[in-house]
């Protein structure tokens, strides 16, 4: 059924009128209407296309099978079900401190609980691949959660909400350890094969540890939309990570590094819901709840103030490269954004930031007019 928002996607192309971005998908799941629908807009931007001429760029159809950088969509479609499936099989708990996982952080007093809310009292972001002598090798784990336990981090007993990618990273590695396998692996074996995904899974760097490489994402270059012209590589990204820790990583992290089409983005927040729907006490707010996550997820807008009642205690993730998903559940309503304007052709252009609030805004009413 193809749903009527228009402004919707007026939107969207103004916003690819004005060079925000190269690509962009959009899917919409309502459960209670069984209703399904997906846009698609522009071109995938191969080599070819100039990053700095976009409208002007021969168009190559996005489309639900074309795959996205989903950046830190990561967090809601590969760890925190992960934590959820194996805190049901009883190897962690909620409470549990994560120096029983991670000794590296002994008498940090952080529970599992803590990261996944964010006020563990981490930095929000290092530049760790600065340390690595180059990015044809991997930044070792154990190295790297030495440098995350000796980093400045506020007491816990003080420690405010602040998104944290080294919480995630860390959590990342608690499930490594658990299991021990690489994310990736956990990722393809506990999600992506149960639910028969083709198109969703780490794109794993030359340089990772070879434990990894037979997890990686096997997909045509001309599959991926471009991600982002990158100042670091000095060239463009297509079916590479745009986050620059993943990548010194080898491209597989619980921060950022999914990939995904549309069609298996939705399939895999869909699951996610599913899985949170399990814990309703962690999990689902009450009305007018103040912290902006919920174990794992974000509360609706998420990290920036938006006006009016779209999606009000909807719960989801934003991505840094322009991604998103969130979950409506007094309207049992799902929404999956993809795109790359936080990044293509520039990571200096954070129009998006606005544009992306003001679409879900708009959506929300074109869904629930009268």
């Amino acid at each position: 059924m193809i749903l009527a928002i228009e402004k919707t996607k007026a939107l969207l192309k103004s916003a690819l009128s004005e060079g925000q971005g190269s690509g962009f998908a959009l899917a919409i799941f309502r459960k209670n209407a069984q209703e399904f629908s997906y846009t698609g807009y522009h071109y995938r931007s191969g080599e070819k296309v100039s990053t700095m001429d976009l409208p002007n760029a021969e168009p190559d159809p996005v489309g639900p099978q074309s795959i996205f950088d989903l950046a830190s969509l990561t967090k809601i479609l590969v760890t925190t079900p992960l934590l959820m499936e194996t805190k049901r099989a009883g190897l962690l708990d909620w409470s549990d401190p994560v120096e029983k996982f991670v000794p590296e952080l002994d008498k940090s007093g952080i529970c599992i609980r803590h990261l996944m809310a964010h006020n563990a009292g981490f930095l929000a972001h290092e530049k760790y691949y600065e340390r690595a002598s180059d990015f044809e090798s991997a930044i070792d784990l154990d190295e790297l959660m030495g440098w995350i336990a000796a980093s400045n981090r506020t007491n816990l007993k003080e420690a405010k909400t602040i998104y944290s990618d080294l919480g995630a990273i860390t959590l990342g590695v608690a499930l490594e350890r658990i299991y021990k396998q690489p994310i990736c692996q956990l990722f393809q074996e506990k999600i992506a094969q149960p639910l028969h995904l083709r198109r969703s899974g780490y794109r794993v760097l030359p340089h990772a540890p070879k434990a990894a490489q037979e997890f990686s994402l096997q997909a045509k270059r001309q599959d991926f939309v471009a991600t982002a012209n990158c100042p670091i590589h000095k060239r463009l990204l297509i079916g590479e990570v745009d986050d620059h820790n993943c990548w010194a990583l080898g491209g597989y992290s619980a921060h950022a590094g999914l990939f995904a089409s549309l069609e298996e983005t939705m399939l895999l927040f869909c699951h996610a819901v599913s899985l949170a729907e399990k814990e309703k006490e962690y999990f689902f707010i009450q009305p007018d709840s103040e912290p902006p996550f919920t174990h794992g997820f974000m509360i609706y807008p998420g990290l920036r103030q938006a006006d009016g009642p779209a999606w009000k205690n909807g719960i989801g993730h934003t991505g840094f490269v322009g991604t998103s998903a969130w979950y409506h559940p007094e309207t049992e309503t799902y929404v999956v954004l993809l795109g790359n304007a936080r990044v293509y052709p520039s990571r200096d252009d954070d129009r998006f930031i606005n544009t992306r609030l003001n679409l879900h805004a708009v959506l929300y009413q074109e869904l629930n007019r009268a």
